[in-house]
């Protein structure tokens, strides 16, 4: 990134990313556009999440404040304390255009909608494996003044999890996890060409970790897991027809 006073900000947050499968290899998932992000910058190689679930967690990722602080104690029925300021309440004042892409719980009820000028909500099957994809990247292109502060949830890696057609084979990762890591991580490198990368800071966290059980080597999982792209393309289809 060349040297700017106020770089664009794209902020990922990978739902469920393990930070092992990710960069410490294990599993076996194939993550270039990852491993490439950390080492063009800086990775940080411990991190403790503020909570077990998504909506306290990402509050705390945009607070710097624990739940019994910021008051977003679990998934649902907690909202933001009207005193605690927020990351894109900071940025926004300081002339950042504030846009949000949320899915799963990331509901407007919880008050994490706070300092952005945008907030869109997706529901499911709206995700980087889907037409979305491709309207986000003309939003990055043609919609965002700069500077500015994306904040984007992915929802991909949370069960049920995606994994693109030809990527069910061991050569993508030993569980449906890494499959569905490897098929995440190209679906983050078409996203990313879309960005201006010479005058943007990225950054990509998790907001959690994820268990792995038998459930994630079942080979008929692997097969229902498979047919989920294929499904929401045809969803799309339908739904544009």
């Amino acid at each position: 990134m060349t040297r700017t006073s106020r770089p664009n900000i794209l902020l990922l947050v990978v739902d469920c990313l393990r930070a092992d499968r990710a960069y410490g290899r294990a599993g076996g998932a194939r993550v270039p556009n990852l491993l490439d992000l950390a080492g063009r910058g800086a990775a940080f190689d411990q991190a403790v999440s503020s909570a077990t679930n998504t909506t306290p967690s990402f509050t705390s990722l945009l607070t710097s404040l624990y739940g019994f602080r910021h008051g977003v104690r679990s998934l649902r029925g907690y909202r933001l304390r009207d005193e605690v300021t927020t990351l894109p309440e900071v940025l926004s004042a300081a002339g950042y255009e504030t846009v949000a892409e949320v899915s799963g719980p990331l509901r407007r009820e919880h008050g994490l909608d706070r300092g952005f000028a945008r907030y869109r909500y997706r529901v499911k099957g709206k995700s980087l494996f889907s037409s979305f994809l491709g309207g986000l990247r003309r939003r990055i292109r043609r919609e965002l003044r700069e500077p500015w502060f994306l904040l984007l949830h992915l929802w991909a890696l949370h069960r049920p999890r995606k994994i693109r057609p030809g990527a069910n084979r061991p050569e993508y990762g030993e569980t449906i996890y890494d499959r569905s890591l490897s098929s995440l991580d190209e679906r983050i490198g078409l996203l990313l060409r879309a960005v201006p990368r010479e005058r943007t800071l990225l950054a990509v966290t998790g907001d959690h970790g994820e268990r792995m059980n038998e459930g994630d080597r079942d080979p008929e999982n692997h097969r229902i897991a498979a047919r989920i792209p294929l499904l929401e393309n045809w969803l799309e289809n339908r739904h544009h027809a």
